[in-house]
């Protein structure tokens, strides 16, 4: 594999270094092509989280139904290789997951005896990521470029903009679109033709609770919930994962995250009134000193599992990631101003890249048999994410409170309007991490938020 290249160094000959660029770019995609991710053993989570809930035993059907074998002479041989670059956080999510994925794609390439799927791995973004290679590689080595692709649903609209993605317009039906949560459905179409197919709902943030403590119903409203009996919470107050319950409340009090320009803005009076929410459930203890400290959710469970308190912030990832067998949890939806907050969600989308009728036709017969109800309900549970259909989701095998919670969490969802790696969201969490310390006060914390942007 040859090494990411380095646009920094200082040109002494601008031809020759063009053309030692140009070389070594092709020679890196060339090698890179060999590197089928799914081969390739789990190494990116501990043992603890391989092991997946039970995974819906429903047969997987043959590729039958995605269209008939195209012949040899109207498809070229040049053309039965299929390239598909995933994320690791999609191709290396679990074993498990990797598996399924894996042999999914095996059962499809079956119904093609002359085809081969090559799966890479590759970031999204940075040096050597697929946004740098659809940039600077289409025209120097198109024959190593993705045909598809997993991308982040926020990027979506960007990287077709740039036109490094094709959009799928009416190439899938309309039943396919219409199968996807809300959510889903305003990220495939942002425009007025669908861009991607989104496949994984993320970051889905709710309350978990022990019910021995809590018996009752939980709260619909922050004010109600901060008046439980012997009850305390815990969330990431030091880390970006934690910000997502406060980010709810700004926007529930009004806030918005980008201006009439289109630029990020954040509003000093509706975060002030967040925060100050915020300060008010931690001068009364409601919320535990601990969470100053905590910096993911990982750690937020493991506390709340010996018991440090009676609620916590979690995701459905890492509750159905760190969830005992057997252990009975109560799950709530975020209590708001006078009723619930809807969840934000990320996304994973397909998405295709090729300009090539043949190649693309095969790329979207590729998707569409993926995304089927149960091959998404088998890979989405044991990779520990919700799936962007509910008749996937109808599908698991779980238990039906908890299939039933997320179904409601998924129809009231909203796609997330902040970036995770956004500047907005680290001076969100600034703000939130000086109000949990007691650093600062909420409308000092909230007017240096918003003056960042001013």
């Amino acid at each position: 594999m040859m090494p990411d290249l380095d646009y920094t160094q200082p040109m002494i000959n601008k031809r020759l270094a063009s053309r030692l660029t140009l070389l070594l770019l092709v020679l890196s995609l060339f090698f890179s092509a060999g590197c089928d991710l799914l081969d390739r053993p789990e190494t990116n989570l501990p043992a603890a989280e391989v092991a997946p809930t039970a995974a819906p035993t429903t047969p997987v059907q043959p590729p039958s139904d995605v269209g008939p074998t195209p012949t040899p002479e109207a498809t070229p041989s040049a053309q039965r290789t299929l390239i598909v670059w995933l994320p690791p956080e999609i191709g290396g999510r679990t074993q498990s997951a990797t598996s399924l994925l894996n042999e999914q794609i095996r059962l499809f390439s079956s119904g093609y005896p002359d085809l081969q799927v090559v799966v890479q791995q590759k970031n999204v973004s940075g040096p050597g990521g697929m946004l740098s290679y659809l940039r600077t590689g289409r025209s120097v080595a198109p024959s190593v470029m993705p045909d598809l692709l997993v991308l982040p649903g926020d990027r979506l609209l960007a990287t077709y903009n740039e036109e490094l993605i094709q959009p799928l317009g009416g190439a899938i039906g309309s039943e396919l679109v219409d199968a996807l949560y809300p959510a889903g459905r305003q990220v495939a179409r942002p425009q007025e033709i669908v861009l991607g197919y989104p496949f994984a709902l993320t970051n889905i943030t709710h309350l978990a609770y022990d019910t021995a403590v809590i018996t009752d119903t939980f709260p619909l409203t922050f004010t109600q919930m901060l008046e439980l009996p012997d009850s305390t919470l815990l969330f990431p107050g030091s880390g970006t994962e934690g910000i997502t319950i406060w980010l709810q409340l700004y926007l529930a009090h009004g806030g918005t995250v980008v201006d009439e320009n289109g630029q990020p803005t954040l509003q000093a009076q509706p975060l002030r009134l967040a925060l100050e929410q915020l300060s008010q459930a931690r001068q009364q203890g409601f919320i535990t000193s601990q969470s100053s400290n905590i910096t993911d959710l990982n750690e937020a469970w493991q506390l709340f599992e010996e018991e440090s308190a009676p609620i916590v912030q979690t995701s459905a990832s890492q509750f159905l990631r760190g969830r005992v067998p057997g252990q009975i949890y109560g799950l709530a939806a975020v209590p708001g101003l006078t009723e619930p907050l809807p969840p934000l969600a990320n996304s994973w989308v397909w998405a295709i890249s090729t300009t090539d009728p043949a190649r693309r036709s095969l790329a979207i017969e590729l998707m569409t048999f993926l995304v089927q109800p149960a091959n998404l309900a088998e890979w989405s549970q044991a990779a520990h994410v919700l799936p962007a259909r509910a008749d996937a989701l109808n599908e698991w095998e779980i238990d039906e409170t908890y299939r039933q919670f997320f179904d409601q969490s998924l129809q009231q969802a909203q796609p997330n309007p902040v970036a995770p790696a956004s500047q907005l969201m680290n001076v969100f969490r600034d703000a939130v991490f000086d109000v949990t310390s007691l650093t600062e006060s909420p409308a000092a914390a909230a007017n240096s938020a918003a003056a960042v942007f001013e």
